[in-house]
């Protein structure tokens, strides 16, 4: 369906807080970030509870001012202008009670607000196909108070500045690597990567319920292979809307022109596209699940499954592994990212690739896998053998490597989940 997204700002956000100070003299050091996370106005909306959230992601619970600000892009579809001017009063309620309550010594936080309209003939309802996510990530990115935060954290002493998508429903930027933002400005400390993500997962408390549990090791076997993908290209990679941070290039007051969330759905592939062709000198990207922040998975989740305590381990649940939405251990998904990352348009190739990566993963042939787990990659002499005939011979290299790495990663992975699932039958 061709959107036809419309967006208009509505008054009343505003901005408190503070930067925090440079230390006079010093070189421009360390890492910031500036947060962007769209809301959907409601009267259930709590702008302190969105803001606060992002603590969290601070080693002692304190996120300091000169590394760290938030732009909250409050949002809601309207369809007449009755609807406008109630969300005018909601939002400039909402911001009113936020500003006087957050302190002003506290991390500088912005509020903007914007109406959205799809008025496509076939966009009624207000779902996955009709809300112009990409549209709305681009206004708060592109907004005056996102540009007035990087330059506010470039003042406060920071040699590199990052943008962070993220999404209001995050249950916890706790990670395994750490707190969020303070890890991350770590492994970002050099500048050297343009684009990194460690992936979502689901929340500690909903992990080990039977209706939860197979979500969970889905969203383990998920983060493996992608990890595996990206440490061959980064570009293999979806780097997910929840969790991704961009670097803002030195020479720009923001991300280049021409970098976008695109248009509808799939956001962090077009900024991530976007970003390959308007960032000059290339772009460096990584994924490291150890940064997997945790999030709600019940969408993304919804045709896994449950699992019962006591249910045997069989070739179904295998199956269900398979289920969850962009995983990267779905063949379908897997062979579309090697396909466009490689440029591969002979379907010859992509069966034999998605054979020799997904093909026999059933009990009976993972049982057959010595314990414990060889230390050389799993089902790489095989690969390398097809790579020596048609239709693989002669194909980027960097296919071989993916599907090694991939096919590798992948039993292991599973068995790790097959496991965990028996014992926990006993």
């Amino acid at each position: 369906m061709q959107r036809a997204a419309e967006l208009n700002g509505l008054n009343g956000g505003g901005t408190t807080g503070t930067f925090g100070q440079a230390v006079a003299g010093a070189e421009p050091e360390g890492v910031g970030t500036v947060a962007i996370v769209p809301v959907v106005l409601s009267q259930s909306l709590n702008l302190m509870d969105v803001a606060q959230k992002y603590e969290e992601g601070f080693a002692g619970g304190t996120a300091p001012a000169e590394r760290f600000a938030l732009v909250i892009g409050v949002n809601i579809r309207i369809r007449n202008q009755a609807e406008a001017n109630a969300a005018q009063t909601l939002l400039s309620q909402k911001t009113a009670a936020f500003l006087g309550a957050w302190g002003a010594n506290r991390f500088r936080v912005a509020v903007i607000g914007f109406t959205w309209a799809n008025h496509a003939t076939d966009a009624q309802e207000t779902n996955q196909r009709t809300i112009p996510y990409g549209e709305i990530r681009d206004r708060i990115m592109r907004s005056p108070e996102t540009t007035a935060m990087i330059a506010g954290l470039r003042g406060a002493g920071r040699q590199h500045v990052y943008l962070h998508t993220s999404d209001s429903d995050t249950a916890s930027f706790d990670t395994e690597a750490g707190p969020l933002f303070s890890a991350a400005a770590e492994h970002l400390e050099s500048g050297e990567l343009d684009v990194f993500s460690g992936g979502y997962t689901s929340p500690p408390g909903s992990r080990t319920g039977d209706n939860d549990i197979l979500i969970w090791h889905v969203s383990q076997v998920d983060l493996a292979v992608r990890k595996a993908m990206a440490q061959v290209e980064p570009n293999l990679v979806y780097y997910p809307e929840p969790s991704t941070f961009v670097k803002v290039h030195e020479d720009y007051d923001d991300l280049e022109p021409g970098v976008t969330f695109g248009s509808g759905a799939e956001e962090g592939q077009h900024l991530v596209d976007s970003l390959y062709k308007n960032r000059y000198g290339g772009v460096k990207g990584d994924f490291d699940p150890r940064f997997a922040i945790s999030t709600d998975m019940s969408r993304v989740g919804q045709n896994v499954g449950s699992h019962p305590t006591g249910a045997p381990v069989t070739n179904d649940t295998i199956q269900q592994l398979f289920a969850l939405a962009q995983t990267h251990a779905r063949p379908q998904e897997w062979t579309k990212r090697v396909e466009r990352a490689y440029g591969i348009t002979d379907a010859a190739v992509s069966r034999t690739l998605e054979g020799l990566v997904f093909a026999g993963l059933t009990m009976e042939n993972l049982s057959k896998v010595p314990l414990p787990l060889p230390a050389n990659p799993i089902g790489a002499k095989a690969i390398d053998s097809a790579a020596r005939k048609d239709p693989l011979k002669g194909v980027d290299t960097g296919v071989v490597e993916t599907a090694k790495a991939s096919r590798d990663i992948l039993v292991r992975a599973l068995l790790a989940a097959i496991q965990a699932l028996q014992a926990r039958n006993n």
